[in-house]
């Protein structure tokens, strides 16, 4: 027989005379270039199961043959055998079907029988001399028969080369007897089981739930946790919080976002990663000990979820975003798709929302969501928030912003968790959002017990550059700082602006591109609220992907909303992103504020850092009573 094959390919059995034995090494050749030439052991050949250490299984197996009808060839009868619907091509069905092959021949003519002789009725005709399945055979359950001595034997011969799963072929006069003059031939690491579940003749034998109950005892965790977060804003931010801080755990993070999927910190598939595809990949992995998943619109539209229950959940916001898009036509659709996040928290799970959205703040009630009991988290910024307050009272968990630091609440108890100023990506807490984000990310944490302390020292640790690329990330070039966004959405538009409103004496640019595939009437909402921003000067770019835009029509769209919002304001169009930052910073003031709206952050912060801008935490505070002396360059900026 081969020295490494497998599914008795290539063997040959009862070899007397030295032609039998060249022409079966031939055989054995074909296979694998080293043949391995062993004793003959004569007996009934059976195949016994080990797993975990003890036999659950046994069939004795016969070779591939037909029974003779007196009338039919042998080559008839195989046809009429391989039309047995039980019998597949391969592994395809419970039996395999029977091919003649050159194996079959030597078998054939050894004993002087050929194809195209007519067996007597009854008479079993053997076809082959080694007797596995794949190449035709049968099996008969013998389990009940197994003698004693001959089991543990069987199971001293698994743990002799440490296999938890072992299939064991012996060679026995009868395997009701003690082994005697019989042995062992072969251990199969890697044994089929469809003999032992779909057996020929006798009793099936649940095989597979054996191996199962080894891999997954009664009572041992056979899952990991899986947090998903969805949201209109924020979710990117609230993952990469979660799996920062679950990581610092010492807990191997699975993590899809919009800008890949992690496995332990490390990006193991670059873009937009956010459908069911991606936690398939997660849960797949089985280094992973949680998985932490940004949950979308578009993944949940095209493909569901890829998971079936969730430990918890978060819902970060609800506000117009891809309408237009998916049949998507109003907020409420929007509500529709998201919340499947939350309906799909297991029982005993927990959800957490935004106390402060009205339509989240009404989830608890609505009737996809009264089936499982749930534990309800919410969080706000404002501690006198209504719905907040009303679920604390009530011996609720919630989450709020305190004289500074981010709080938990539980009846008349509260802990402090962590001041907001101490996260690095709230800008020194300036970025109430990031502090909301916080305030999710702890929710979701603490509900999968991690102590307060690993949640301090992680946040700590969590800066915008960092560990958040591509959402608000403040760079420092010379005296002028740029904040890198990517803002898309009327909701994210006005939570930027309203951040650099907080930077107060220094001048405000605002560097906009808007994303092409939304309607014109979500467009036109996110340059009014680019028009309501406060920014001195407004630069209008092209995307690099307009989505299906032409060249220049988005940028005319912004000049348009703002000369009907605030005609005073000056909107310039220089369509190459590139050539917009460069402008920009080469008529800024000193001290000024670039906000650069852009889907392209990475190569924005490669540029930047050519250029010698080195990321920062926080836009200072001007000294009172000064003001930075004005510079401006209108006439420059308007002669672009």
């Amino acid at each position: 027989k081969p020295l490494d094959g497998n599914q008795g390919k290539g063997v040959s059995l009862n070899l007397w005379t030295e032609a039998q034995v060249r022409e079966a090494f031939e055989i054995a050749r074909v296979h694998r270039p080293r043949v391995l030439i062993e004793e003959m052991v004569s007996g009934r050949n059976y195949r016994v199961l080990v797993v975990n250490g003890r036999v659950v299984a046994a069939s004795e197996r016969l070779p591939a043959h037909v029974v003779g009808d007196g009338q039919r060839t042998v080559a008839e009868l195989i046809a009429l055998e391989n039309e047995n619907p039980l019998r597949a091509d391969g592994h395809n069905g419970v039996l395999t079907k029977i091919v003649v092959d050159d194996v079959v021949r030597a078998c054939l003519a050894k004993r002087g029988r050929s194809l195209d002789e007519v067996p007597a009725r009854g008479e079993r005709f053997f076809l082959r001399e080694s007797v596995n399945l794949s190449t035709g055979g049968i099996a008969r359950d013998v389990t009940d028969e197994i003698h004693p001595d001959t089991a543990r034997l069987c199971e001293r011969a698994a743990r002799a080369i440490d296999l938890d799963i072992c299939g064991i072929d012996l060679v026995a006069e009868d395997i009701a007897k003690p082994l005697g003059r019989g042995a062992i031939i072969e251990l199969n690491a890697a044994p089929g089981i469809r003999m032992h579940e779909h057996p020929s003749e006798g009793k099936p034998r649940d095989v597979g739930g054996a191996i199962v109950e080894m891999l997954y005892p009664p009572g041992a965790p056979s899952r990991i946790p899986i947090l998903s977060i969805t949201g209109t804003n924020g979710k990117t931010t609230t993952t990469r919080m979660v799996g920062h801080i679950l990581g610092a755990t010492g807990a191997t993070v699975g993590m899809t976002t919009t800008e890949g999927i992690y496995v332990g910190g490390r990006c193991i598939e670059a873009g937009d990663t956010t459908g069911a595809g991606s936690a398939r990949a997660i849960l797949f992995d089985p280094t992973v000990d949680v998985a932490v998943l940004e949950t979308a619109r578009g993944g949940i539209v095209r493909r569901g979820l890829g998971y079936d229950w969730s430990d918890v959940a978060i819902m970060t916001n609800l506000s117009p975003d891809h309408l237009g898009q998916d049949g998507i036509e109003s907020v409420d659709d929007l509500l529709w798709i998201k919340m499947v996040v939350a309906e799909r928290v297991r029982e005993g799970g927990t959800l957490v929302l935004n106390a402060e959205d009205p339509l989240l703040a009404a989830v608890p009630q609505h009737r996809r969501m009264t089936k499982l009991s749930r534990a309800i988290v919410f969080f706000a910024l404002d501690p006198s928030n209504p719905v907040l307050h009303a679920h604390v009272a009530q011996g609720g968990t919630g989450y709020t912003l305190k004289n500074g630091s981010i709080v938990e609440l539980k009846g008349t108890r509260e802990r402090h968790i962590v001041g907001a100023a101490e996260i690095p990506a709230t800008f020194a807490g300036a970025a109430l959002f990031q502090v909301q984000n916080a305030m999710a990310a702890i929710a979701a944490c603490r509900a999968q017990g991690v102590p307060v302390d690993a949640i301090q020292s992680a946040l700590r640790t969590f800066d915008a550059c960092g560990k958040n690329r591509g959402r608000m990330n403040l760079y420092q070039l010379d005296d002028n700082y740029v904040l890198v966004d990517y803002g898309h959405n009327p909701g994210a538009f006005q939570a930027t602006c309203a951040l650099a409103a907080q930077w107060e004496g220094r001048r405000l640019t605002a560097i906009v591109s808007l994303p092409g595939d939304r309607s014109n009437a979500l467009l036109e909402a996110c340059a009014c609220e680019i028009a309501k921003g406060g920014f001195h000067r407004i630069l209008a770019k092209d995307d690099g992907d307009r989505r299906g835009r032409a060249p220049g029509e988005l940028p005319a769209l912004v000049q348009r909303v703002l000369a009907e919002v605030r005609p005073e304001q000056a909107c310039v169009v220089i369509p190459d992103e590139h050539e917009a930052i460069e402008h920009a910073l080469a008529t800024a003031e000193p001290g000024e504020v670039i906000v650069l709206f852009t889907e392209e952050a990475p190569a924005m912060e490669e540029m930047l850092t050519r250029m010698g801008a080195v990321a920062v935490n926080a836009v200072p505070e001007l000294r009172s009573g000064t003001r930075l002396r004005a510079r401006r360059r209108e006439d420059a900026l308007l002669a672009v």
